[in-house]
């Protein structure tokens, strides 16, 4: 077994145990730390207020719609274990298993938005839906299991409309969510028989979130491996993000900014801000105190940014504690 499967699987099923974060000398800093498990709940968090704008659990949605008025992109909960088979047929009722060779897509974590796992649903050239059959799974660890056959119907005026329901045709269930301008996406989730959500908060309002997300590693042989991580993604509203190791959080100003490469990617910051390293059957986080990271935020300031533990006060993980200096 491959050293990355080795990972995927101990972090589905087993409670993994952590050394001490290498520690940070105190200083004149602005430190926060997230109030809520990185493995159980999103938070958003804004540079400009120094706020956790948002906590949610992360199950709260299943799929996403772009809002923007020109956007039609469609996105998944990768951090509720979800991913995406692409039936390539029509035949909604005729639908009702999937094949053990199925190729389960979820999105990718950078955020390109033409790398969903959906997809093309609407075709740009006539800008109707190809009424293509998509399958919603959960993965177990293992593999996906299918939950939910669904079609998208139309984006008419703002309103996006879909079907759905169970692989075997129960529980059938149509929906129309409506765009929203002040916000990235707007949500919905099939629980209780389906429903529109709130989820994220208005997209000036945040810069980054913690959460758990789906992402793609090799193994020592150069095999892409699907891998969920917990880490940070960024808001795709404008913000872009640096990594410096050499300067140091300390040493770091405003006039080394020209001299830094930023991505727009979401996943610039991302999972690698700590390290592990796998032995038996026991997986061991620390911080990389080494990364600093300058955040271009919404509001157009910069910022300084690095991560000084894992834990909470009661010594459980999952609760990123991390400093903050605004450079201009």
């Amino acid at each position: 077994m491959n050293r990355i499967l080795i990972i995927f699987l101990l972090m589905s099923f087993l409670t993994s145990c952590f050394k001490e974060d290498e520690a940070i000398k105190p200083g004149n800093k602005e430190v926060f730390t997230v109030s809520e498990s990185i493995y159980t709940h999103q938070t958003y968090f804004d540079l400009s207020t120094r706020e956790i704008v948002s906590v949610i659990p992360s199950d709260t949605w299943d799929l996403g719609f772009e809002s923007s008025d020109t956007g039609w992109h469609i996105i998944i909960n990768s951090g509720k274990y979800l991913g995406i088979y692409s039936s390539g047929t029509t035949d909604f009722d005729g639908l009702e298993t999937v094949p053990s060779t199925a190729k389960w897509k979820y999105d990718k974590s950078d955020g390109d938005p033409d790398s969903t796992a959906v997809g093309s649903w609407l075709s740009r050239e006539s800008d109707s839906p190809t009424n293509e059959v998509y399958v919603a799974g959960i993965n177990d660890g293992i593999k996906y299991k299918p939950f939910k056959k669904i079609v998208f119907k139309s984006l008419i005026y703002g309103v996006y409309s879909f079907r759905y329901a169970d692989m075997d045709g129960t529980s059938p269930g149509s929906f129309s969510v409506k765009k929203d301008p002040s916000k990235n996406f707007v949500y919905f989730s099939f629980s209780d028989g389906g429903k529109e959500v709130s989820a994220e908060p208005e997209k000036n309002s945040w810069d980054f979130v913690f959460r758990q997300y789906s992402t793609t590693l090799y193994t020592d042989d150069g095999i892409a491996t699907p891998y969920f991580v917990r880490g940070v993604l960024s808001n795709p509203n404008g913000v872009t993000v640096a990594l410096d190791t050499l300067i140091g959080y300390a040493g770091l100003t405003g006039s080394d900014i020209p001299d830094l490469q930023f991505s727009k990617s979401s996943d610039a910051i991302g999972h690698d801000w700590k390290s592990v390293e796998i032995e038996g059957t026991t997986a061991t986080y620390a911080i990389r105190p080494k990364n600093t990271y300058v955040i271009r935020s919404t509001g157009d300031i910069f910022y300084k940014l690095r991560f000084s533990g894992f834990f909470n006060d009661q010594g459980s993980p999952g609760y990123p504690s991390f400093e903050v200096g605004e450079l201009f």
